[in-house]
């Protein structure tokens, strides 16, 4: 004789699976028997086919996408003794699968050698508020305090779903500087000139000389101290 054991979780995350397991009388040593079942969702009835097992069957992963989403149902499921040949159907088993959280989070970029990096973490799912846990251990979002590198968060959502994402803190390859070259004033007046030659950093650069003006090259320059 064939009964179910225990009765499934009514509600699963996509991606996740349903475990059936029934308990077996006077079974014969050895004896293996057949599961068929369909899946029944907004998709409409999917014939599953036939699983060989002793004792229970798992069905899944019920992946991401229209097909899982919201409620499903096995309907249909009979259990078949492959020896003897007897069967027994069990009551159909329905539950939900809830969406995972979708994450992404944006590159973004720190002065070379600085550990003032932000991440932040766009969620995509239904079922808020969101818990984070990176993988610095900061569990706000955005996280702060970041030097250049990759960083991995996990959501968990209130349905206990989860989803992971990864972001970057990138930096130059080189710390910015700025070479001046001048040229010298006649003796009339305001004619020279100064200019910063950036290096490193990243491009383009803005320019705010200590006397106002903001490009590359000072004009129009009295004898005096010029800092870019």
């Amino acid at each position: 004789m064939l009964l179910p054991r225990q009765h499934p979780s009514l509600t699963i995350c996509q991606g996740g699976t349903i475990s059936v397991a029934f308990n077996v009388t006077n079974a014969l040593p050895g004896e293996k028997f057949a599961v068929s079942f369909n899946i029944v969702s907004t998709a409409g009835a999917i014939p599953y086919g036939t699983l060989n097992n002793n004792a229970s069957f798992t069905v899944g992963p019920f992946t991401e996408g229209a097909i899982f989403a919201g409620n499903v149902t096995l309907q249909n499921i009979v259990i078949t003794s492959q020896t003897s040949n007897c069967s027994v159907a069990l009551s159909d088993i329905s539950f939900t699968v809830n969406p995972k959280p979708v994450v992404s989070i944006p590159t973004t970029t720190v002065c070379f050698g600085a550990t003032n990096g932000t991440l932040t973490a766009n969620v995509t799912s239904a079922a808020t508020p969101f818990t984070y846990l990176w993988s610095n251990t900061q569990t706000t979002n955005p996280v702060t305090g970041l030097a250049a590198g990759t960083y991995t968060v996990t959501v968990t959502n209130a349905n206990g779903c989860t989803g992971t994402a990864s972001g970057t803190v990138t930096q130059p390859a080189a710390a910015l500087a700025a070479a001046p070259t001048t040229t010298s004033t006649s003796c009339s007046g305001s004619t020279g000139t100064a200019t910063a030659n950036a290096t490193g950093g990243t491009s383009p650069y803005t320019y705010a000389w200590s006397n106002g003006q903001t490009t590359a090259t000072a004009t129009a320059l009295a004898a005096a101290t010029y800092i870019p």
